[in-house]
């Protein structure tokens, strides 16, 4: 019984340090970012981005949407905004809208554009309502449908 004890304990320091460390490095690159050192922000986000942070996911699309600190590169936007939008991001949702509208770094879709901003709406973004209303007067009555039964089947990813 100590030993499963001691075992939990372990197990549960570990965590703790793990998580710690993570945050330390979303913090360390938001600090560099404010500080318009994007490189080093960069540096920090891409290893919680690549182990799926949606919030490192999104600060780095935003990144190479905007060339901050990178070559602008709105397939490589859209590449890691998709990543958070599939975890839930609203606003990923949203910029991923964006750029699946106007064909930016990802081929133009309407209905997966539609699908995704009335996702961002939906994730406590009712700013966005103007938007996704203006979206859908330029749409088809089919368009939306198709639209709005992908947003209702989809699910974040974990």
């Amino acid at each position: 019984m100590k030993i499963l004890s001691s075992l939990a304990v372990i197990v549960s320091v570990g965590l703790m340090i793990s998580g710690a460390t993570v945050l330390a490095g979303f913090d360390e690159g938001e600090i560099a970012y404010n500080k318009r050192d994007y490189k080093t922000a960069l540096t920090e986000w891409q290893p919680l981005a690549e182990s799926g942070n949606p919030e490192a996911q999104y600060k780095i699309g935003m990144m190479y949407r905007r060339g901050l600190g990178v070559k602008p590169d709105f397939h490589q936007s859209a590449e890691w905004l998709l990543k958070a939008a599939r975890k839930g991001h609203g606003l990923a949702q949203a910029r991923l809208s964006r750029l699946l509208q106007d064909g930016k770094g990802i081929p133009q879709d309407v209905i997966e554009a539609y699908k995704w901003l009335t996702l961002a709406v939906r994730n406590e973004n009712p700013a966005l309502e103007p938007v996704l209303l203006e979206m859908r007067s330029r749409l088809t009555e089919a368009e939306i449908q198709e639209a709005e039964f992908r947003a209702d089947r989809w699910k974040p990813e974990q």
